[in-house]
C-alpha cells in the first residue's frame, strides 16, 4: 500500500509526528474518526 509506505518514510524522517499519529488514527478508525 502506498499510504503505508509514505507513512513509514515520513515516520523515519521524524517529521510531524503528531500529524502522523492523527493520520494513523484516522486510517485505523476510518470514517468514524473526524477532526475536532
Amino acid at each position: 500500500m502506498k499510504i503505508v509506505r509514505a507513512w513509514m518514510v515520513a515516520w523515519n524522517k521524524g517529521k510531524d509526528l503528531k500529524n502522523l499519529l492523527i493520520c494513523g488514527a484516522a486510517l485505523v478508525n476510518g470514517d468514524s474518526f473526524k477532526f475536532g
